[in-house]
């Protein structure tokens, strides 16, 4: 895994997910052998998790994120691989294609290309005097190093007369640094794009958007949760539940490469009305009727 042990919703998800393999008849201590690795979101920390992994010749890993899956087929072609919150596995070389992977990888990606369009019209919906809209990202952990999602939200901020504007980071200083020049210039936005950086510093993250007073979307649930304005993504429990059963499939001795790539099922939005309330924002009552929960 790419994030904190300490990461509750981290560790939430990795429940669900045991909890439907032992449905299927795989129990810890019994039949089934559980080693966990966490990495922290730090290259060092998944690069030399990836290096043990393989050497320990597990018969099949869960691996979440772009980041894990790259540093782990660095490191192996045969060692089975069921991966998630991975958005572009064909364009980082991954798998050959979602419907025949090819390789001894396979899994569930996280998020469309298309939705980085809609959470820069969600983000201009509420503040629709915006000028500006950065992209906050880590191009060394996030899909396609941080091109991925870039051309749909770029197209959507000019198509409303907005600039878009690339925010990379790589470290605790630059998300600083980021966000205080984004606030710096009147009637600017954010999107914080889905990559392990951004979501295990989250807290921070959140913290410099309030002080900043930006309006700002994030890609999961418990980025609302936490504090933020709002989140569209995939349900992400629900991942991690459908990823026991490839799991399953794998341990039982079908070949990752005839398990075709899957697409997300749930999305949700969350609006955190405590938080807007608190930067004077008034969502409209059209959103807040789509919205999944508002968290008051």
């Amino acid at each position: 895994m790419g994030y904190r042990e300490d990461d509750e919703a981290a560790r939430a998800r990795v429940d669900a997910f045991f909890q439907t393999l032992e449905q299927s008849g795989w129990r810890q201590g019994q039949n089934l052998e559980v080693e966990y690795y966490w990495a922290a979101g730090k290259p060092e920390q998944i690069k030399s998790a990836a290096v043990e992994l393989v050497r320990r010749n597990p018969d099949a890993v869960l691996a979440a994120t772009t980041a894990v899956v790259r540093a782990l087929l660095q490191e192996t072609r045969t060692t089975p691989i069921v991966f998630l919150s991975v958005s572009d596995p064909v364009s980082d070389g991954f798998v050959q294609s979602l419907p025949r992977p090819g390789g001894n990888a396979t899994g569930f990606t996280n998020l469309e290309r298309s939705l980085s369009g809609k959470w820069a019209e969600l983000v201009m919906k509420v503040a629709p005097g915006l000028r500006r809209l950065g992209a906050l990202f880590n191009p060394t952990m996030a899909a396609n190093r941080g091109m991925y999602y870039w051309p749909p939200f770029e197209a959507a901020a000019i198509r409303s007369g907005v600039q878009p504007v690339q925010a990379p980071v790589l470290s605790e200083n630059d998300i600083q640094a980021r966000i205080a020049e984004l606030a710096d210039t009147r009637d600017t936005g954010l999107v914080v794009m889905p990559d392990v950086f951004t979501v295990v510093h989250r807290s921070q993250i959140i913290s410099l958007v309030a002080v900043h007073r930006l309006v700002a979307l994030y890609p999961y649930r418990y980025f609302a949760e936490n504090g933020g304005v709002m989140s569209y993504g995939v349900e992400l429990v629900d991942q991690y539940r459908r990823a026991a059963h490839y799991v399953d499939q794998v341990l039982r001795g079908k070949n990752p490469a005839d398990l075709p790539v899957q697409a997300p099922a749930k999305f949700e939005l969350i609006i955190n009305q405590k938080t807007a309330k608190g930067l004077d924002l008034e969502i409209p009552s059209s959103l807040l009727a789509q919205a999944d929960e508002v968290i008051e």
